[in-house]
């Protein structure tokens, strides 16, 4: 059950990484957080910690692989009891105005 105590945030800030530019969409909430342990596994297909059968465990390893081949990537830092961000790197290409 959601606290709502606790909150959801989502910032957006264009950056340049090694030569190339990125929008950098972040999410964070302030839920229980993802062991280090599990981390790596949340890109994995079908990897879900939920005990229900409503949750694929598809989300992230879909957004992993679509940002992938767009050039892109996506990180998560999280903390287990006090956070999770999940970090989106969409590659910009220049505008070409004609």
């Amino acid at each position: 059950e959601r606290d709502p105590n606790k909150k959801i945030q989502i910032f957006g800030k264009e950056l340049t990484e090694d030569a190339q530019q990125f929008i950098r969409l972040t999410v964070r909430d302030e839920g229980v957080g993802i062991p280090k342990s599990n981390i790596d596994k949340v890109f994995n297909a079908f990897y879900t910690t939920k005990q229900s059968d409503e949750h694929a465990g598809l989300g992230l390893y879909e957004v992993y692989n679509i940002l992938r081949d767009w050039g892109g990537k996506v990180e998560i830092d999280s903390s287990p009891e006090k956070y999770t961000s999940v970090h989106v790197f969409i590659p910009l290409e220049p505008v070409n105005e004609e």
